[in-house]
């Protein structure tokens, strides 16, 4: 049976692009799996490689059982980590308008930075163009009504991350909005809302062991790029840094299957 690459939120705007890429770049089978929620049909890709699945990804360890073999890698662009989250009184214009802020911002103010990085990343160079002043005054409008839309107290979070955007350089704001404001509001949810972690598991040996399985993994992947790869070293550490970044999640995930498979019934 061939290999397999599963994306979730596949009918998507970026899930169904990425399928489009895969195809093109690889020869594996791709799975779909979304709810529709959000996405659309429309953006179905005829194709026989690609399996269109319509379903809720909280209960994707049933739906992947058949194929998990085969399974070589998870793009996960669904929403199911977003249940926690008080989003129904925001309407689509303030999601996206809010949401599009690390990406946007960087480009804005760093644009120079940002595609630089993302040459070193994916091997070839991409052409860009200088940003109009314009573009500043109608995306800062747009941004500051949908701020306004939101509600003053709900919104002194994101006037953090703007200035964490606009004053630093790409690398390091996305590094402190991922690990501190994404990651770790996600572990703190995980473990204290959902009851992922059992009691006896201290919060001073969890952290240890985070720790400790953090620095020897540095260690090992900054020794194999180094060695066996054709970089130099500040492209090593572009490249290890968005290693890292992708792992944080791996945790989290891990938790998110120990629910799944325990049953576990927050307190």
């Amino acid at each position: 049976m061939p290999k397999i690459i599963i994306i979730t939120g596949g009918a998507g705007f970026v899930g169904s692009n990425l399928i489009n890429i895969l195809l093109r770049r690889t020869k594996f089978k791709l799975i779909s799996i979304d709810n529709y929620s959000s996405g659309s049909k429309k953006n179905h890709i005829k194709n026989l490689r690609v399996k269109y699945i319509n379903a809720d990804t909280k209960d994707i360890s049933k739906i992947l059982k058949p194929y998990k073999r085969d399974i070589i890698s998870i793009f996960h662009f669904g929403i199911e980590e977003l249940n926690h989250i008080e989003y129904k009184n925001m309407s689509f214009y303030q999601i996206f308008i809010i949401g599009s802020m690390p990406v946007a911002l960087p480009i804005l103010f760093h644009s120079s930075d940002v595609f630089y990085i993302f040459n070193q990343i994916i091997g070839f160079d991409i052409n860009y163009a200088d940003i109009n002043t314009y573009m500043y005054y109608l995306y800062f409008s747009l941004l500051f009504v949908a701020l306004y839309l939101n509600g003053i107290k709900r919104s002194w979070v994101y006037l953090i991350l703007i200035l964490n955007f606009i004053v630093l350089p790409p690398l390091l704001s996305f590094i402190l909005y991922f690990c501190f404001h994404h990651s770790i509001r996600h572990y703190i949810h995980s473990i204290y809302h959902d009851n992922l972690v059992p009691k006896k598991y201290e919060t001073k040996q969890y952290l240890k062991t985070i720790i400790m399985t953090s620095v020897f993994f540095s260690i090992i992947v900054l020794i194999s790029l180094q060695a066996y790869g054709q970089y130099s070293f500040d492209v090593i550490i572009v490249k290890y840094i968005f290693i890292l970044l992708a792992c944080l999640t791996l945790p989290h995930l891990m938790l998110n299957i120990y629910y799944d498979t325990h049953k576990i019934s927050p307190t």
